[in-house]
């Protein structure tokens, strides 16, 4: 796993990472610490604590001998002299200046002085004393700051190569090969980053998804399922002096108790926990730094059965506001996405003993991980396989298993595209779908002559040189079949075969993790009654629209409408009729909508419609036409036949809104008038 990261920042490597012995190999094992620190920066200090003793002791006798000769001038002279020979002299001219400047002053001393030679040696001896001690003090000093500074640089050093000596240790279980060679081990570590990264992008739609969220994190179960290590985490602080952090690890410890704290509690009961404390103590004890959480909600990771926790999403908000049922059930269908994630990543370890032959495979498993997106995901799995063999289908089969339909095909399997229908019962797919196992046993001219599909089969096997059904199944759901063939004349490899095998276990997983996906996404950003837009969605669209229309110079327009006396239709016909009410106006208003406008639900009976490259009198007839098609819905009720009427509001982009809000303000202004003038009707201006 690699090093989680925050919106805040990275988190700081473990003050425990260690190395194994099996790191001998690794790419790595070549940088080794700094082991005499402490050593290496003494011996620049000896040097100036050296050197602060000579230059006082130089001082003092220069000094008497300032005395002597009843002058300061050449004490002067010689201090400078000794700071500038020190600062501006390479280290070898050093020497022999400190020995000329010693002569020089010596004679100088017997030339200008009354001194005898003995006070003229003395005199030269102190001279050169202070060269030698004032021109140490300032190579000293920059020579300790240097040597710190390279201490602490080969320390920060020593932490990042550790931080990737155990990255490359948990990649190198997708990536090692026996003849050494290195180049799988960079491609799988960057599957294993891709992985990472959609669940980055996941606590990211969590973050998004719900209201008021300052911290997602995620934390997985290690293997003797004592401790929950830091996966991924994700913070809304953008406060550069506000350090926010996740703890790396926490130990489970007893019910309800231990450093785990809640996150334990969850993993324990196997089910979600919502808690406000005003205090924050009991929802904290996996922050490390920054604001304590006052509310947290906790949904533990299970598997298909639930009957086995692995870890837990854990979502927190400063305020202490508890979450709703509808946040629970949101990070609950998230949670699905995680596990099939996870679940990929354990499916990478068990190919690790195939790692030579499966080369390709891992090269699809690497493009497979960076797709979100169920069309996608098909096209680039039949891409990776068709480089195997010399056709590829994909096809999806429906829930009860009766119906077939070609999600994508290549090579000589291309004339299934665009093609669907009943499935035989005989067929080649229905009988591997029905065994869970890949058909046929044995090469095709050999096999009992079988349609592939249905009995007028577009492509059958009487034109194919061989074929094989892979079933594509993950968490006990089916998602189809995969179809490989061979040309007329050619047989399917086992080595071949054994790869798309591979493939197809994850594309199986990578499907269901898109389709899980699709399910977040399609929560986080539709209205859950009527299916549009929802208003965070609508923010987000309305701000892009306008700055299209900001780029082209074109017309924009905004309406707003509602349904006229909602209140009474809840009240006497009920809040469910009220709810198909409001599932009829959305479908309508889709309806009469063009392919560029956007519809999204305000909030109750309201609704707004964005009309792109449209000027007022254009969006007046486009609000006239939804509202007589509002005006002509009946629903059928218990108490009879229902029709409702409408009121719009239509305004036009102002001239100094940046986003779309003041528009939408105007355009609720004009409702209001529509309200006020009768209902039933559409105002523009």
């Amino acid at each position: 796993m690699t090093t989680p990261r925050s919106d805040t920042g990275s988190s700081p490597p473990p003050a425990n990472s260690t190395t194994s012995p099996a790191r001998s190999a690794d790419a790595f094992d070549d940088v080794r610490p700094v082991k005499n620190a402490r050593s290496v920066a003494a011996r620049p200090a000896g040097a100036l604590i050296a050197a602060i003793v000579v230059a006082a002791v130089a001082a003092v006798a220069a000094g008497v001998v300032a005395v002597v000769i009843g002058s300061v001038l050449p004490l002067v002279v010689v201090l400078a002299f000794a700071v500038v020979a020190g600062v501006a002299l390479p280290r070898p001219l050093l020497v022999p200046v400190i020995a000329g400047f010693v002569v020089v002053v010596g004679v100088a001393v017997v030339v200008v002085t009354p001194l005898s030679p003995l006070w003229a040696l003395f005199a030269a001896a102190v001279g050169g004393f202070v060269v030698v001690g004032f021109a140490a003090l300032p190579r000293g000093t920059s020579a300790v700051a240097v040597d710190q500074a390279r201490v602490e640089q080969q320390a920060r050093a020593d932490g990042e190569v550790l931080t990737l000596i155990n990255d490359a240790a948990r990649f190198r279980r997708l990536g090692a090969r026996d003849d050494g060679e290195d180049d799988g081990t960079l491609k799988d570590v960057g599957v294993a980053v891709v992985q990472r990264d959609r669940l980055y992008r996941l606590l990211g739609l969590i973050e998004r998804g719900l209201k008021d969220v300052d911290g997602v994190a995620l934390y997985v179960l290690d293997d003797h399922a004592t401790r929950l290590q830091l996966v991924e985490q994700r913070h809304r602080f953008t406060d550069d002096a506000v350090d926010v952090d996740n703890h790396a690890v926490l130990a489970l410890g007893a019910r309800g108790v231990g450093p785990a704290g809640l996150l334990g509690l969850a993993i324990q009961r196997k089910g979600p926990l919502r808690v406000v404390d005003v205090e924050g103590a009991a929802v904290r004890a996996h922050r490390r730094l920054g604001p304590a959480p006052h509310s947290a909600l906790c949904v533990p990771l299970l598997t298909t059965n639930g009957a086995v926790a692995t870890g837990v999403i854990v979502v927190d908000r400063v305020a202490a506001v508890a979450f709703s049922a509808d946040d629970e059930a949101f990070v609950r269908a998230a949670a699905v996405e995680v596990v099939d994630g996870l679940a990929s990543e354990a499916l990478f370890e068990d190919l690790e003993a195939e790692r030579r032959r499966a080369d390709r495979v891992f090269t699809a498993v690497r493009a497979l991980a960076g797709v979100t997106r169920a069309a996608d995901v098909q096209k680039t799995a039949a891409a990776a396989i068709g480089e195997l063999c010399a056709g590829v289908a994909i096809v999806d089969v429906d829930v009860g298993g009766s119906r077939w339909s070609i999600g994508h095909a290549a090579g000589v399997l291309s004339a299934l595209s665009g093609h669907k229908g009943a499935l035989a019962a005989s067929s080649f797919v229905a009988r591997a779908l029905g065994e869970g196992t890949v058909l046929p046993h044995t090469a095709l001219d050999k096999a009992t002559p079988r349609p592939l599909l249905a009995d007028d089969d577009v492509v059958g096997p009487a034109a194919l040189g061989d074929l094989r059904v892979v079933p594509l199944a993950a968490a006990g759901d089916r998602y189809g079949v995969v179809v490989i063939a061979a040309r007329p004349g050619e047989r399917l490899r086992k080595e071949t075969v054994a790869a798309v095998v591979a493939i197809a276990d994850v594309l199986a997983l990578a499907l269901a993790s898109a389709r899980a996906f699709d399910v977040v996404e399609r929560k986080a950003t539709t209205d859950g009654l009527t299916g549009v837009w929802n208003r965070r969605s609508l923010d987000e669209k309305l701000a892009d629209a306008v700055a299209r229309a900001r780029r082209s110079a074109a017309p924009l327009c905004v309406m707003i409408t509602d349904v006229d006396h909602f209140k009474s239709v809840n009240d006497t016909w009920g809040h469910a009729t009220g709810d198909e009410v409001l599932k009829g106006v959305a479908t309508s208003l889709q309806d009469q909508a063009r392919a560029t406008d956007i519809v999204a639900r305000l909030g109750g009976e309201e609704f707004v419609v964005v009309c792109e490259a449209t000027d007022l009198p254009g969006a007046a007839i486009v609000a006239e036409r939804m509202r007589l098609a509002l005006k002509a819905l009946q629903f059928t009720t218990a108490k009879g036949p229902l029709s409702v009427t409408s009121s719009f509001g239509v305004a036009l982009l102002l001239p100094d809104d940046d986003d779309g809000h003041l528009t939408l303000e105007h355009a609720d202004k004009q409702l209001y008038k529509a309200k006020t003038q009768g209902r039933d009707r559409v105002v523009a201006g």
